[in-house]
């Protein structure tokens, strides 16, 4: 019986299997983009450019399973949505009260937001890098944020709009 109703033992359990293969496969997934996320760090704090085109190739693989997952589940809503037994995944894992199902889903869930934390890390190193990049290029090409630069003539300048020639070659 679930909600009251009563439901052919068949279709619970083929959808008791159904949800516990996608998490299971959801887990894998998301523990993999968790290890190169931890590994793309690395690489960014080293600078290590060509590593990191790697590891953004197989993110984005992981990603692409997730996304095929995240179909499937929906998928599985809306067959569940003609069975009457749940109208969102969340209901449909906690009407299917099945322990291991429940316990995995919400692991699943606490690896998620630590990927999503870690994603959030290595953005910020990326923008950083951006920054420093962007304030040594400024360098190099004469211009400065905080203004009173020299010209060659010696002439000093507040404007920061300008740029004056470093070297001549």
């Amino acid at each position: 019986m679930v909600n009251g109703i009563t439901r052919p033992l068949e279709t619970v359990i083929m959808y008791k299997r159904l949800v516990l293969e996608i998490i299971e496969a959801d887990l894998s997934a998301v523990k993999n983009l968790s290890d190169l996320l931890s590994q793309e760090r690395t690489h960014l704090k080293q600078r290590n450019l060509t590593s990191l085109e790697e590891i953004v190739s197989l993110k984005s693989h992981q990603i692409k399973l997730l996304n095929t997952s995240e179909k499937m589940r929906n998928e599985i809503v809306q067959q569940a949505k003609t069975h009457r037994l749940a109208e969102t995944w969340e209901q449909l894992v906690i009407v299917l009260n099945d322990d291991v199902l429940i316990e995995k889903w919400g692991s699943l869930k606490t690896a998620l937001k630590k990927c999503q934390h870690l994603n959030l890390l290595n953005g910020k190193l990326i923008a950083r890098g951006q920054q420093t990049n962007r304030k040594l290029r400024d360098i190099f090409q004469g211009k400065s944020e905080h203004g009173g630069l020299y010209s060659d003539s010696g002439q000093h300048s507040n404007d920061t709009t300008q740029s004056y020639t470093v070297t001549r070659a």
